[in-house]
């Protein structure tokens, strides 16, 4: 169970996941469009779209849900997001095993904005809901704002294969240095910061941001309005071909939990020029270029080292990609994640090729 099936980087995750797991019987129920990655699913699934146009009805849909669940038979209810969460703790029977995964900092993505959505949290959580976390600072978060009441694990997220084709990047071009930046255009990923940044740089450096989001008008307006060499270049499903076609991975986001388009990013080979906030520093291992997020001079001043030849994110790339490799390991999360739902199955069949349904 998900919000939707749009480009994000919780969906993709999902969907990789679900393209892996062919042991399993899939159903997918999502909150309301988009469909996007429906297509990107290349196993036997049922889809099942809410249409839930507000939240105001979560709990006139859990009754839908919950005779879903009981109608198909589902073994296994894993939720994805905040809104999903609460969904499936409304509607999940108590017989039937459900894990939440936590794919971002709560108390800021939610609690510190809007009260109502930690009494929400904390009213429908029940101890044998099982947490799922992305990292150890969402968990931590997530305890000290809410407590843990039950059983919690931390995965951190991992990379797709074909990420890791990319030939690691031996040159940039600094006529002009090429950056993108992934994710949608929302307040959290600070895009307001580069484009004040670009304000002072030279056309020496473009960016190409993939995304969509509220934040487009206002964006595309300031940039407009100043000139910039920045362009919004809408959602994109194919990153691992795209990515290559740059010299550096930017991103200046306020908090992460798990931030999928970076590890993406450095598992093409692409250097990393972004915020120093705690978890990018656990990420990356330190092996990339941070800029202070309370001054954009800081980013146009390494920006312009890079230019002159005086700063070198190449020699980040080859010990961030290996860091990668141990760090966003697909094998390693699958196992755990198959290990974590054999152990919540009531009655294991002796079959191994016997198939339990799973509702995400």
């Amino acid at each position: 169970m998900i919000d939707s099936l749009g480009l994000g980087g919780a969906e993709q995750l999902l969907v990789a996941i679900i393209n892996d797991l062919h042991e399993f019987e899939h159903h997918i129920i999502i909150l309301n469009d988009p469909e996007d990655l429906n297509q990107e699913i290349t196993v036997d699934h049922q889809l099942v779209n809410l249409h839930m146009a507000s939240h105001l009805k979560l709990f006139t849909q859990a009754k839908k849900v919950r005779q879903y669940i009981q109608q198909n038979g589902i073994d296994i209810v894993h939720s994805h997001l905040y809104f999903s969460n609460i969904l499936a703790r409304l509607a999940v029977p108590a017989t039937v095993p459900l894990f939440n995964s936590l794919h971002t900092i709560s108390s800021l993505d939610n609690y510190c904005k809007h009260k109502l959505t930690l009494y929400i949290d904390q009213w429908t959580y029940r101890k044998r809901h099982h947490i799922v976390a992305v990292s150890k600072q969402v968990l931590d978060d997530y305890k000290q704002w809410v407590g843990l009441k039950g059983a919690a694990t931390v995965l951190n997220n991992f990379i797709d294969d074909e990420y890791f084709q990319a030939p690691a990047k031996k040159t940039i071009s600094t006529h002009p240095l090429r950056l993108v930046a992934i994710g949608n255009l929302k307040e959290v990923k600070n895009y307001r910061y580069l484009v004040e940044a670009f304000k002072h740089l030279s056309n020496d450096v473009t960016l190409d941001i993939y995304g969509e989001g509220a934040l487009r008008p206002t964006l595309e307006k300031e940039i407009e309005n100043s000139h910039l060499p920045i362009r919004l270049m809408g959602a994109q499903n194919q990153l691992h071909k795209v990515l290559p076609t740059y010299d550096a991975f930017i991103m200046s986001s306020l908090f992460e939990g798990g931030p999928l388009t970076l590890l993406q990013a450095a598992a093409c080979g692409l250097p990393a020029i972004i915020s120093d906030i705690p978890r990018f520093h656990d990420v990356m291992d330190d092996h990339a270029v941070f800029f202070s997020l309370q001054n954009p001079m800081d980013l146009v001043g390494k920006i312009n080292a890079i230019l002159k030849g005086e700063l070198s994110i190449l020699d980040h790339v080859k010990p961030a990609l290996e860091h990668i490799r141990r760090f966003a390991k697909k094998e390693t999360y699958l196992a755990k994640l198959r290990q974590l739902y054999q152990s919540k199955l009531l009655h294991p069949s002796s079959n191994p090729q016997a198939f339990e349904q799973v509702a995400f």
